[in-house]
C-alpha cells in the first residue's frame, strides 16, 4: 500500500490544489478544506495525515493564521475565495517530532508513531518565525492566484509576486536544510548570505557577529559577505559593529543611511536586521545598494531578511549546544586518559602531549584545522587500551620480560575494542590501532608497512616517540632536545614516515614545552 497521498480531489479548487502542490514540493503535509470544514484534498504521508488531520482541521476552524497545535508543531492556515475554503499545512520542528503529544495523536489514530516520526523528520526545519514566513508566502500565493483567476491583476504583476513567494519558500527551505552544518558554521552563514544576495536586489549583503564569549567559539568574530563590497573587510567589520550598537538601541530592524565610506554607489538606504543570542543582540545582517524599479527597502525585503535572521539565531543556539557537548566529550576523554597516564608517574600527561604534538604535525603537513582537531582527539585516546594491561607491568621499574612486553603490545587492539562502538570516534580508530606500526613493516599489531599504515597512525607514531624520548623513564632520564630530533631523523624511513619525521624540526615546540612544564609542576605538587 502506498504511504503517500496526493493529486486532484473532487470538489477541490484550483487555488487549493496549487497551494497543496507547492507544499508537496517542500515535503510538507497539507489539507484542503471547504467552507463546511470537509477535507477536499490532502497531500503527504498517510500515517501523518491520519494522526494529524483532526488537529489540523480544528486549527482551520479558528480561521487564518499560524497556531501551535502541539509543542513544536505549527498549523499554517491560509484562506482563499472563489470558491471559499482554506489550505492547512503542518510545519514541524525536530522537537515536535519527538514530542509525547505526537505519540498520543498517533495512538488515537492507531498508527505507528515510529513510522510517522520517520516520515516527518526530513521536513522538520521550522520554528514559530519560519512557520509564519511559510504561511505568509502561501497566503501571498493564494491571493495572487485568486486575483489572476478573477482578472483583477496583470500577468506581469502576478508573475512577480508568485516568483517572490516561490523564491522565499525556496530560500527558507534551502536555509533550513543547510542548518545541519553545525561543525562548519562559517559555511552556513556564507550560504545564507549568498542565497539572500541572489534573491534580493541589493549590490551587497553581509552578516557580522561580534567577538564575544556569549557566542559559540566557532562563530565569534565571523564576517561573511556577498556582492560588491565598496570597502575592505576591516572597515566592513567596523561598520557591522557600529550597526549592531544602533540595533541594540532600536530593538529591531532598521532602515538607515549608508555610512560615509559606502555612499559611492548612490544608494540612500541600508536595511539592518539584528541577530540575537541568549536574548541580546550579537550581530547584524545588513544590505545596501538596492537597484531595480523600486530603489527603496520593501516589506518583502524586510520579511525575507527577518526570517533568515530567525534561522541564524536558531543555528547559533544549536552550535552553542554542540560546542557544549563537544567540551563535555573532550573533558571526559581527557579525564579518562589522564587517569590511565597517572598510573605511572613517568607517563603523567603523556597522552595530552602526544595529542598536542600530533595536532601540530598535522597542521605542518597541510591538513585542515578540522582534521588536525580529529588527530588531537586520536592522540588523547591512543593509549586507552593500557587500561587492560596489568598495572604491575605498566609501572615495572626495570626491563620487561618477553611475556610482559607481549602484554604491553596488546594495548592498541584493546583500545580499538574499547572505542569501536563510539560513533564520534570512528575516524580516529585507525590511529589508535596502528600507532605502533613501523614504516619498515616491523611494528605491531599487524606489521603494516609504508603507506599501508593509516596517516593518523604514522603521525602519532612520531608524536608518541617524541614525547617518550623527551620524558624521564624509570630506566633512563629524558634525552636532550637535539638528541631527540637527531634520533627521529635517523629513524626516518625505518621506524617513521620520512616526510613526517623531517617535519619535527620545523614545528614550533614552545607549546609542547609549556605543556610539559605544567605537567611537571603538577606532578611535583602531587608528590
Amino acid at each position: 500500500m502506498s504511504t503517500e497521498t496526493g493529486g486532484p480531489s473532487q470538489g477541490e479548487s484550483s487555488i487549493a490544489r496549487l497551494l497543496r502542490e507547492r507544499c508537496g514540493q517542500l515535503q510538507l503535509v497539507s489539507l484542503s478544506v471547504n467552507r463546511a470544514g470537509l477535507i477536499t484534498g490532502c497531500s503527504g504521508h498517510e500515517g501523518v495525515l491520519a494522526a494529524m488531520s483532526p488537529d489540523l482541521v480544528r486549527a482551520g476552524a479558528d480561521g487564518p493564521g499560524v497556531r501551535e497545535i502541539m509543542p513544536g508543531m505549527w498549523a499554517g492556515v491560509v484562506s482563499h475565495e472563489n470558491p471559499s475554503g482554506m489550505t492547512i499545512v503542518l510545519l514541524p520542528s525536530i522537537a515536535g517530532v519527538s514530542s509525547t503529544a505526537l505519540g498520543a495523536a498517533c495512538s488515537r489514530a492507531n498508527v505507528d508513531p515510529a513510522i510517522v516520526r520517520e516520515a516527518l523528520v526530513p521536513g522538520a526545519h521550522y520554528d514559530a518565525v519560519s512557520a509564519g514566513a511559510i504561511t505568509a508566502m502561501l497566503r501571498a500565493s493564494a491571493t495572487d492566484v485568486a486575483a489572476l483567476s478573477e482578472g483583477q491583476t496583470t500577468l506581469q504583476g502576478f508573475t512577480g509576486e508568485l516568483t517572490n513567494a516561490y523564491d522565499t519558500i525556496d530560500l527558507l527551505y534551502s536555509v533550513g536544510r543547510s542548518m545541519k552544518q553545525l561543525s562548519q558554521p562559517e559555511i552556513f552563514l556564507g550560504s545564507v548570505c549568498e542565497r539572500l544576495f541572489k534573491t534580493l536586489s541589493y549590490r551587497y549583503l553581509a552578516a557580522w557577529l561580534e567577538d564575544d564569549a556569549k557566542l559559540p567559539k566557532w562563530l565569534r568574530g565571523q564576517l561573511v559577505h556577498a556582492g560588491q563590497i565598496p570597502v575592505d573587510t576591516g572597515t566592513l567589520s567596523a561598520i557591522g559593529g557600529s550597526l549592531a550598537q544602533q540595533a541594540v538601541r532600536q530593538n529591531g530592524f532598521m532602515i538607515v543611511e549608508p555610512p560615509e565610506s559606502m555612499r559611492g554607489d548612490g544608494s540612500s538606504q541600508v536595511l539592518v536586521q539584528p541577530l540575537m543570542c541568549k536574548g541580546s543582540v550579537c550581530g547584524v545582517i545588513f544590505a545596501g545598494g538596492k537597484y531595480g524599479d523600486d530603489p527603496d527597502v520593501s516589506s518583502y525585503d524586510i520579511q525575507l531578511i527577518e526570517a533568515s535572521a530567525g534561522y541564524i539565531d536558531a543555528f547559533t543556539e544549536n552550535v552553542a549546544l554542540l560546542e557544549e557537548q563537544h567540551l563535555t566529550f573532550m573533558g571526559t576523554l581527557q579525564a579518562l586518559t589522564a587517569a590511565i597516564d597517572a598510573k605511572d608517574r613517568y607517563t603523567f600527561g603523556h597522552s595530552e602531549r602526544v595529542a598536542l604534538m600530533g595536532e601540530q604535525l598535522a597542521l605542518a603537513l597541510g591538513m585542515s584545522a578540522h582534521e588536525a582537531e580529529r588527530l588531537r582527539i586520536c592522540g588523547l585516546v591512543h593509549d586507552v587500551g593500557k587500561i587492560g594491561v596489568p598495572e604491575q607491568v605498566l609501572t615495572k621499574p626495570g626491563k620487561l620480560t618477553d611475556e610482559e612486553f607481549g602484554l604491553i603490545k596488546t594495548h592498541p587492539e584493546i583500545g580499538h575494542r574499547i572505542l569501536k562502538d563510539i560513533p564520534q570516534l570512528q575516524d580516529v580508530l585507525p590511529g589508535v590501532l596502528y600507532h605502533h606500526e613501523r614504516y619498515d613493516g616491523r611494528g605491531y599489531p599487524h606489521r603494516l608497512a609504508g603507506d599501508d599504515i593509516p596517516l593518523f597512525a604514522r603521525i602519532l607514531s612520531v608524536a608518541d616517540t617524541f614525547d617518550a624520548m623527551s620524558s624521564n623513564r624509570s630506566y633512563r632520564p629524558a634525552l636532550p632536545r637535539a638528541k631527540v630530533l637527531d634520533e627521529i631523523e635517523r629513524c626516518a624511513g625505518s621506524q617513521f614516515d620520512p616526510q613526517i619525521a623531517r617535519l619535527v624540526r620545523y614545528v614550533d615546540l614552545s607549546l609542547f614545552d609549556e605543556m610539559f612544564r605544567r605537567h611537571s609542576e603538577r606532578l611535583v605538587s602531587a608528590a
